[in-house]
């Protein structure tokens, strides 16, 4: 008998991966090695670009408080996307498996493109409406406004793919 074919093949399946509640590294080690590192990394990208920020406005007031206010600020949401980098999803406990294929994931595509018709269906009446208007508004005001029209037209689509699909 052949127990070496045998063997071979029965170390070749995959081990599943230990799971913990952060994941694991891409990159190997701990959990708490992940939220080490996410730590630490999000302090160097929060200070990076406070320093880019100061470097562009050049305040008149302390230059410390200004980079350790806005590191502080920054510091949290640079640590969540760092982690989210660096962490492999097949280590977290309670990950879908394939995200792409969930009915959120198809939610959301018909919410991006009803929204992209509606957008430019408002496009083209906001065109329509200038030529028999003369109305004046900031560049800011016209961004916030369009902002918020969108984001309201997303929300909304979602929301109606998600009552029609419960």
């Amino acid at each position: 008998m052949n127990t070496t074919a045998a063997h071979s093949a029965a170390n070749n399946v995959e081990q599943p991966k230990p799971r913990s509640r952060f994941g694991r590294s891409k990159f190997g080690g701990s959990p708490a090695a992940l939220i080490a590192g996410s730590i630490v990394t999000g302090l160097a990208v929060a200070f990076a670009a406070a320093s880019i920020f100061w470097a562009i406005v050049r305040p008149e007031e302390s230059t410390a408080l200004y980079l350790g206010v806005f590191t502080l600020c920054l510091f949290p949401v640079a640590s969540a996307g760092t982690w989210a980098f660096m962490v492999d999803r097949d280590t977290i406990v309670g990950a879908t498996p394939n995200p792409e294929e969930s009915i959120e994931s198809t939610w959301y595509d018909n919410a991006a493109q009803t929204t992209f018709h509606i957008i430019l269906f408002a496009i083209g009446a906001l065109g329509v409406a200038s030529v028999f208007t003369d109305v004046k508004l900031s560049l800011g005001a016209f961004a916030i406004a369009s902002y918020v029209f969108i984001l309201a037209a997303f929300a909304g689509s979602y929301l109606l793919n998600k009552r029609r699909d419960s």
